[in-house]
């Protein structure tokens, strides 16, 4: 069942994530200095390690109309729409946990969309609601692929040829 503003329920979620595959949007963000926004993971999968912002889109939600708007400004309080964004590929990430646990893992297909921003990377650290991240923090490429505690999942948007990539949007 589906609970307020359409979203399903925590067991309805978990059958969803337990017996498929989600869509997702991965923002790879840059600031005027080429450095890439990235946050300490809240919730599982990947909990704790460093991550680029993103979310699940919802059944029937439109794609950049609704949970584009809805993922950025949520994550950094900025709202940006399709003419913000250059999509990347299409990634995907397995992991061994979901939301709720262990029992069973995740398996995302996720659209990373680039995204230079105009403003200070200040603004973004002051204002994202941190539904999903928090610790923001700006790295050049080189420190975030060397970085040990950056997702595999991250490092894999800067890689020539990164085994998780289905499509490439470039």
């Amino acid at each position: 069942m589906t609970g307020k503003n359409g979203w399903l329920s925590n067991e309805d979620f978990a059958n969803r994530v337990r017996l498929g595959t989600l869509p997702s949007i991965d923002l790879i963000i840059s600031d005027r200095e080429g450095q890439i926004l990235v946050g300490e993971r809240l919730n599982r999968p990947a909990r704790g390690y460093l991550f680029v912002v993103g979310g699940s889109v919802q059944k029937n939600e439109d794609f950049y109309g609704e949970a584009l708007p809805r993922i950025s400004q949520g994550e950094t309080g900025i709202k940006l729409c399709r003419k913000d964004v250059q999509p990347m590929g299409l990634y995907r990430h397995i992991y061994d946990d979901n939301f709720s646990g262990t029992e069973f893992g995740t398996d995302y297909f996720a659209c990373g969309l680039k995204v230079i921003m105009p403003l200070s990377s200040a603004f973004v650290r002051e204002t994202g609601e941190r539904k999903q991240h928090g610790g923001f923090m700006w790295l050049d490429v080189p420190s975030l692929m060397n970085h040990n505690r950056v997702h595999e999942n991250t490092k894999a948007y800067f890689e020539k040829d990164p085994k998780n990539l289905i499509f490439n949007a470039s």
